[in-house]
């Protein structure tokens, strides 16, 4: 954002300165122990990027933090030098989780022999958190202290249980990664060949590191498609004006429109925000989530405009929300299908009949709750902006949990660290709300944005002299 918001940054960042059972017993776990390598989360990512999709090497340990922010993983000290929790220290964000249950999803599919998962306890209560967002259950009660660290567990690979369906895709996934495709749009000769270059670039490395460069790679290379075969039509420039006036979003949902069912990473992360979503009905807290995940891990500044973020929120929700409309629709067919077979006697099976019937009406009631998610992100409510103010002082208001919750979501994104106790309630609450207004804005169309808020609003935070600060209530 601009000018007033970095002078908001810089005065915070000034304050901020001060899973499934296994089929072994414990026992057994234990023996074993001596006959599976350790693995350290971090380098998963890093690990299953740069060898053969063969299984992991025995022997082979690497470092389990490579996947968190740089500032907060490479001093075990840090949580004093930054004074700040150790549990914003451990704090992983959603996105990056999801990566890393993806990765060890499929490490787990293609390994040859067993292994364990070195890492924090936090760390492990965040994936079991995340991993149903990509059909995984990891059973907690399976992981053994690690020997070498203290608030450290190993988590053998035997206590992660993959969905059948979430096999399928990971399969269908790693035959895609491994396939020898076109990457040159020049020499793509139909829409098969371009489907497959377009998955095979969504699905190399399978872990939520590079999620945006994936996606920009994949909109340019559709792009470059569009305008070589537009030379081929009949009026060449009326077919490259056409493509020009595509937005990102556009060209966003035709790929996903083309593809069909999401990606076993990108449908992760889009349930995750589309719940998100759903709880707080505006698209805030997703936006702040994936912009959160895009920030350079070394600066922690944004690899990609606020506005693109916008953008790709967009496409995950309707990508998502295609998907499930889909598979709801296919399930309906099913449960009509039954009611036909159950009408050919339909005295005896009169409740069978109605039970089905209620099958039907429920799944087209979740089509529509569907569809009215996809409305907040595409046509959020102001309402939501209007009351945040009211919402996040008042703790009696029934949107308090919403609108704290919301608040800490803006802060993580572009305030990482801040102690809100050092500033002003009131300039807190002011700026906050300026936040949620600007990123609304970003989800409207440009003639429907709310014009109270906008980035010229956003002001420097005004903070608590020090002998205020001792007798005065915190913000949070």
């Amino acid at each position: 954002m601009g000018k007033n918001k970095t002078a908001a940054k810089s005065a915070a960042q000034a304050a901020a300165q001060q899973a499934a059972p296994s089929n072994k017993t414990n026992k057994q776990e234990t023996a074993d122990k001596s006959q599976v390598a350790v693995i350290q989360l971090g380098d998963l990512d890093k690990l299953a990027q740069a060898r053969a999709l063969s299984g992991l090497d025995p022997n082979h340990t690497v470092d389990l933090l490579k996947m968190m922010h740089e500032t907060y993983r490479t001093d075990p000290n840090a949580a004093t030098k930054l004074n700040i929790s150790q549990e914003t220290v451990d704090k992983i964000n959603r996105i990056t989780a999801i990566g890393q249950v993806a990765v060890l999803t499929n490490e787990i599919m293609i390994a040859q022999t067993p292994f364990a998962i070195s890492m924090r306890v936090n760390q492990l209560e965040a994936l079991k958190e995340v991993a149903p967002m990509v059909g995984v259950v990891i059973d907690t009660t399976k992981a053994l202290p690690s020997p070498s660290a203290e608030g450290v567990v190993e988590l053998p690979s035997t206590a992660v249980k993959i969905s059948k369906e979430s096999q399928e895709t990971l399969k269908k996934e790693q035959a895609a990664a491994k396939e020898k495709v076109e990457l040159d749009p020049t020499k793509i000769e139909n829409v098969e060949e371009l489907k497959k270059s377009l998955l095979n670039i969504l699905v190399k490395g399978n872990g939520s590191e590079g999620l945006y460069d994936k996606l920009s790679t994949a909109v340019n290379f559709y792009k470059a498609y569009l305008d070589i075969n537009a030379g081929k039509e009949k009026d060449p420039e009326a077919a490259r004006k056409a493509i020009e006036s595509k937005s990102r979003v556009d060209l966003l949902s035709e790929i996903a429109d083309m593809l069909g069912k999401c990606t076993f990473t990108l449908g992760g992360v889009s349930k995750f925000m589309f719940e998100s979503t759903q709880r707080t009905k505006s698209p805030v807290t997703a936006f702040c989530t994936l912009r959160e995940a895009s920030l350079n891990k070394k600066t922690g500044m944004p690899q990609i405009e606020d506005q693109m973020v916008a953008d790709i929120v967009k496409v995950l929700h309707r990508w998502h929300a295609n998907t499930e409309i889909a598979a709801t629709n296919e399930a309906i067919k099913g449960f009509e299908r039954d009611i036909e077979i159950l009408k050919k006697d339909e005295k005896k099976n009169a409740k069978g009949i109605e039970d089905g019937k209620k099958k039907i009406e429920n799944a087209k009631n979740h089509i529509k709750e569907i569809e009215q998610v996809v409305n907040y992100v595409n046509l959020p409510d102001r309402e939501t902006v209007d009351n945040f103010s009211t919402n996040y002082t008042d703790n009696k208001a029934e949107g308090f949990k919403l609108a704290r919750m919301t608040g800490s979501k803006i802060l993580d994104t572009y305030f990482k660290g801040i102690d809100v106790s050092k500033i002003k309630k009131e300039s807190l609450v002011h700026n906050l709300q300026q936040y949620v207004g600007v990123i609304t804005n970003m989800f409207l169309p440009p003639l429907n944005r709310i014009e109270d808020y906008s980035e010229a609003n956003i002001t420097e935070f005004e903070m608590v002299e020090a002998e205020d600060n001792n007798s005065s209530e915190k913000n949070e």
